[in-house]
């Protein structure tokens, strides 16, 4: 058993962190006493320390080993690709140690990790499964008329667009989630060129497309899922960081009404309620198909269209974003697993 956290950096934190995040700094700085303020992502690596910290408490707290990796350097953009790509990944490893781990991945970790693991929450094995969301057919059970998963031929994706004019919609997105494009489609036209080529090499592939009704998302809302249990969430409000959370309340009421609006942020906590009500739904009905052994985060919002909650991704655990979410919380249930 044993508990992994690999850091965005092990030399530098945030020349202008800000006053609320000294614990975090004094905390870093005890890890690695030679580092020193440079130019570091502020809100990344608030994230990443206040994990790295959580989980370093909770393995005391359990007698369980805690190991720091070596930090890797990344750009933006390749924090964004490292924490959902299954390539990057180790496979499970099941007579190594189980294992907990946090942080960012680069290409060596897909030919094992500096250590012996077997990563519980985010193997190789876990973000392919997860990333294949749209092919287990829940979205379509919550979603009804308005999702559908499409079998990737320009055929079957007219079908699909008939299918949904039928039930009076408009306009709807095709997206093919393992190649990560969307595309809007009016579905009084014929599919556009360039979506057909799209499509054409999504058949190649063998990637399945996902055809949803055009929604009008407000309020988008993340919770964190391990098994069937609800542990954390929070409204996907980009300036909020595990700084901002308020741990008497898991479940942070804080929306913003249209993401990156730069409007204030209302607190909602008759919504918060909905919206684990159908979080916990969209979870008990993943375990019954997929795995109680699972975890993700799960992201709805409401749909001001259709005055429905909607669920928008599921996505792995590696490094998703936090915003307001508790990392106490989310070391305390990842632990519990080992």
């Amino acid at each position: 058993m044993q508990v992994l956290h690999r850091p965005l950096s092990h030399h530098h934190y945030p020349a202008r962190a800000r006053a609320a995040a000294a614990g975090l700094v004094a905390g870093y700085r005890a890890m690695f006493p030679d580092a020193i303020p440079g130019i570091v992502d502020t809100a990344n690596w608030t994230e990443n320390t206040s994990m790295m910290l959580a989980l370093r408490d909770e393995a005391e707290r359990n007698a369980i080993p805690f190991h720091v990796l070596d930090a890797v350097e990344l750009s933006l953009a390749e924090i964004g690709s490292s924490a959902g790509s299954s390539a990057l990944t180790p496979r499970q490893n099941p007579n190594d140690p189980n294992t907990v781990m946090w942080g960012y991945f680069d290409g060596t970790d897909s030919d094992g990790l500096p250590k012996p693991a077997n990563l519980l929450w985010n193997s190789r094995e876990m973000v392919t499964l997860l990333s294949q969301w749209a092919e287990i057919g829940i979205f379509e059970t919550m979603c009804g008329a308005t999702f559908e998963a499409v079998a990737p031929s320009t055929h079957t994706v007219r079908q699909a667009m008939a299918r949904s004019r039928k039930h009076g919609n408009h306009y709807a997105t095709l997206r093919c989630t393992g190649l990560g494009w969307v595309h809007f489609l009016d579905l009084s036209q014929d599919i556009p060129s360039e979506v057909k080529g799209l499509i054409r090499n999504a058949e190649t592939m063998g990637k399945l497309l996902v055809l949803q009704v055009l929604t009008n998302p407000a309020y988008e809302y993340r919770v964190f899922i391990v098994g069937k249990d609800l542990i954390t969430g929070s409204g996907c409000l980009d300036d909020l960081t595990p700084l901002d959370h308020i741990e008497e309340n898991p479940f942070d009421f804080r929306m913003e009404e249209q993401r990156g609006a730069g409007l204030p942020w209302i607190e909602l906590p008759e919504l918060t309620e909905d919206y684990l009500k159908f979080a916990q739904e969209f979870a008990d009905k993943w375990a019954l198909r997929v795995s109680e052994k699972t975890s993700y985060a799960l992201d709805m919002c409401w749909d001001e269209e259709t005055g429905r909650i909607v669920p928008m991704d599921v996505s792995p655990l590696a490094n998703s974003g936090l915003y307001a979410s508790s990392t106490k919380r989310l070391a305390e249930a990842f632990c519990s697993g080992l």
